[in-house]
């Protein structure tokens, strides 16, 4: 795997890191990454002016997906078809870079997810890297979701749930209520209230497209998949919403910057900051 930083490639700009043949990365690999995929500061900056006004929330939202060359997120309802080991590896280097993962129940069920557990590996990392032992998931959830869903039952902790009153939610989670209906934005602060300040969101399209419209997306790593999949069988990046429309009166489209790029095979994974 590649490493390419912004800006022009030459000499001192590109890192070369190994893997063994099992694709497992090795303690440097996975800190030179960590590094590359650095999350921002939620401290305030000590150089900042002391009378300006910090608008920025105690949190950061950033999104992991993956895509195909022309934009389509699923193959016949599910992201798998498009990822490789390296994708799925990189995917657990940025959950364990996170306090939280952000995820709608349909990816839940259908992407199969599996309880949050204490890996020895990877909690000695998420040590290395000042986080909790295990990141915890936090399901949106407009309906009561099954009780025996792996996610809640084989979680060490238990998982959130953010849905509206009165939707009844299986014992073992703990619920985000966020009034009369589903609102994913105003769950963000519930979470950071709980120390879950670096969220990442894994999707689906639905899910990214509400934060998208809520202008609630900070930063997107994106893996890129070398296939063409037209309008079949996938669903849109952002669910089919027309974010062009949501920000006309904005002055257009969002301007993101390049912060991130790997690459391995044919694959690409980047990271997306938007310009604020």
């Amino acid at each position: 795997m590649q490493i390419f930083r912004p800006g022009s490639v030459t000499a001192g700009h590109l890192s070369t890191i190994s893997l063994t043949d099992a694709g497992t990365f090795t303690t440097d690999a996975e800190d030179l990454l960590a590094a590359a995929m650095a999350w921002p500061s939620l401290e305030p900056d000590p150089n900042a002016n002391p009378d300006a006004v910090d608008n920025r929330p105690p949190w950061t939202l950033r999104a992991n997906m993956i895509g195909s060359l022309d934009g389509g997120a699923t193959i016949d309802g599910r992201s798998a078809g498009m990822g490789t080991l390296i994708d799925q590896k990189l995917m657990g280097l940025q959950r364990d870079l996170a306090d939280v993962v952000l995820v709608g129940a349909g990816t839940v069920i259908a992407e199969n997810y599996p309880g949050a557990k204490v890996y020895p590996r990877r909690a000695a990392r998420r040590r290395r890297w000042g986080r909790s032992e295990l990141p915890r998931w936090a399901i949106v959830a407009s309906r009561p979701l099954p009780a025996d869903l792996p996610a809640i039952v084989d979680s060490a902790e238990p998982p959130f749930v953010i849905t509206a009153d009165g939707v009844d939610q299986p014992a073992g989670t703990e619920v985000i209520s966020t009034g009369s209906s589903v609102d994913v934005g105003a769950a963000l602060p519930l979470l950071a209230d709980r120390g879950q300040r670096r969220i990442l969101c894994e999707g689906g399209p639905t899910l990214l497209g509400q934060l998208a419209v809520g202008d609630h997306v900070d930063e997107l790593s994106l893996t890129i998949a070398p296939t063409l999949l037209g309008t079949g069988s996938t669903t849109p990046m952002l669910g089919g919403v027309d974010l062009l429309a949501q920000r006309a009166a904005d002055g257009g489209a969002d301007r993101w910057r390049l912060v991130t790029l790997l690459a391995d095979g044919d694959h690409l994974f980047t990271r997306y900051r938007r310009e604020r």
